[in-house]
């Protein structure tokens, strides 16, 4: 018998495949989809993996609605519109800008002094 998680990446690729936007469902609307419990989602969604494959796609979806509002902008420019053209000015840049950086830091401890030792 499949573990809840299994049954959850059993649905979740289902899922994919079928509704193209479930990453933005709520967890309401994943339990009305799928029958699984919103708490059983909830779990399944902080997990580490799922979470980035969500902000991925969230990523390309915000990048694909820049570029729609670029061309219509662009298109309202051409005929004319200054504030459209004012617009393109500001946003110009947006494309280029890659905001999916990832700092990582690390810690690493002194070892501890004796109280005689210069410092």
């Amino acid at each position: 018998m499949p573990t809840p998680t299994q049954l959850i990446q059993q649905k979740l690729q289902l899922l994919e495949k079928t509704v193209p936007n479930f990453h933005r469902m709520s967890l309401h609307e994943l339990y009305k989809q799928t029958g699984i419990s919103e708490d059983i989602w909830s779990d399944y969604l902080q997990q580490e993996d799922v979470r980035q494959r969500i902000h991925t796609k969230t990523v390309e979806d915000i990048e694909i609605s820049h570029r729609v509002a670029l061309h219509a902008l662009a298109i309202q420019a051409q005929s004319g519109n200054v504030n459209a053209i004012k617009e393109l000015n500001q946003l110009s840049g947006i494309l280029n800008q890659n905001k999916n950086k990832q700092i990582v830091t690390h810690y690493i401890p002194r070892p501890e002094r004796e109280k005689g030792e210069n410092q």
